[in-house]
């Protein structure tokens, strides 16, 4: 790589580093204390603990992945002990691909505790394994990203609500999930109602650039001056708001937005964030090099330009 790159990817490193915390991670971090709180709680006839399940839901680019995973890595009672000589982790998590059947969700569950799954193996052998599987690895809380890839329809919603559910049902180890995805996650709720009455929900708005123009500016600060920054001048003006426009109002999306920017700022040898780093780094990730006008970063008129970072269609001149 050029010289010039090579830099780049340093001042990157250092800017994707940094987890920018705000309220959002306070009240989830409330939620899912009041969560651990009841599933972890003693139970009649000396049993311990009660399987549940935790969702996170928000439109695409909010940033579900990146903080269900630093609660899950930062929470002083998720950190791994010693148990028998042996280091245990209390949770483990996977991201399921798309139109995942409930065979897929079974063997990537036996591979994330570290149990060795054969090619061959049939959805019934890997749901017959998991519960004790689950129970040696005293794995108590798993993480699905991805949720929605599990409900290609109402049959398969009803089937996968009552496979997570006999895990949570089950004695002596009942398994608690957090469920992060698009909103339509929600929907293994309604198929069934011991889990609609059992479940804790956090969902992740989109940011609203008026009233929380904050909020993107201490993004924009902190992200700048992970990678030695200067945004003062940057942030006085409209350009929050147009990196919100650009990101869809999507709080994780954001931040890449800015990301992007820097990276710009860096490769033209600039210390300091300017409007021209995020046109350029627009052109770049959509359809519109030769479009400006399609460009939220180039015109005045952003605010009447269809939301997104993405233009996949340009008018034919």
């Amino acid at each position: 790589m050029p010289e010039k790159h090579r830099h780049a990817g340093e001042v990157l490193d250092k800017v994707n580093a940094v987890w920018v915390e705000n309220a959002r991670d306070k009240v989830l971090r409330g939620v899912f204390d009041r969560f651990l709180t009841y599933v972890t709680a003693a139970q009649r006839n000396g049993r311990h603990g009660k399987g549940n399940a935790f969702f996170v839901t928000g439109e695409s680019g909010a940033g579900k992945s990146d903080i269900v995973e630093n609660l899950l890595l930062t929470h002083e009672a998720l950190v791994p002990m010693e148990i028998n000589d042996n280091l245990v982790t209390p949770w483990v998590s996977l991201s399921l691909p798309r139109a995942a059947p409930l065979r897929v969700l079974g063997t990537s569950i036996l591979r994330a505790i570290d149990y060795t799954v054969k090619d061959t193996m049939t959805e019934s052998a890997a749901w017959e394994l998991l519960p004790k599987q689950i129970a040696d690895s005293k794995v108590f809380l798993i993480h699905i990203d991805e949720t929605q890839h599990l409900l290609n329809n109402a049959s398969d919603a009803e089937k996968v609500a009552g496979a997570i559910k006999g895990l949570m049902n089950y004695r002596p180890w009942p398994v608690s999930f957090i469920l992060s995805g698009m909103p339509e996650s929600n929907n293994l709720i309604l198929h069934d109602n011991q889990t609609e009455r059992r479940n804790f929900s956090f969902a992740l708005p989109a940011v609203d650039p008026t009233d929380q123009r904050h909020v993107i500016v201490d993004i924009i600060e902190k992200l700048c001056a992970a990678g030695g920054f200067t945004c003062a001048a940057f942030t006085q003006t409209d350009m929050p708001q147009r990196i919100s426009h650009a990101a869809s109002d999507q709080f994780g999306r954001i931040c890449e937005v800015t990301i992007r920017g820097i990276q710009m700022a860096d490769l033209a040898g600039d210390t300091e964030l300017k409007r021209e780093h995020f046109a350029k780094a627009y052109r770049d990730s959509s359809h519109t090099r030769g479009h400006d006008d399609l460009n939220p970063f180039f015109v005045e008129n952003w605010e009447d330009l269809e939301k997104g970072y993405f233009v996949t269609q340009v008018a034919e001149e």
